[in-house]
């Protein structure tokens, strides 16, 4: 596994590349904004325990949040 500021970068272009999909499908750029957070906002805390490769993969996520005008 990569060192953790490997691994923001690496979440921060995952970010800019979903953002990259979703303007290249018709979704304005005024809409959008994207974060990477690398190691920051795990779904299971592989820091403090051994995770399998399944619970990495959860960690791997990419997440929308719907915001109403």
């Amino acid at each position: 596994r990569g060192s953790n500021p490997y691994n923001l970068q690496l979440s921060k272009r995952r970010a800019a590349s979903t953002m990259k999909y979703l303007i290249s499908s018709g979704i304005s750029s005024s809409r959008l904004t994207s974060q990477g957070y690398g190691e920051n906002q795990p779904i299971i805390d592989c820091l403090s325990k051994e995770c399998t490769d399944d619970e990495h993969e959860l960690n791997r996520r990419i997440e929308f949040i719907i915001v109403e005008k």
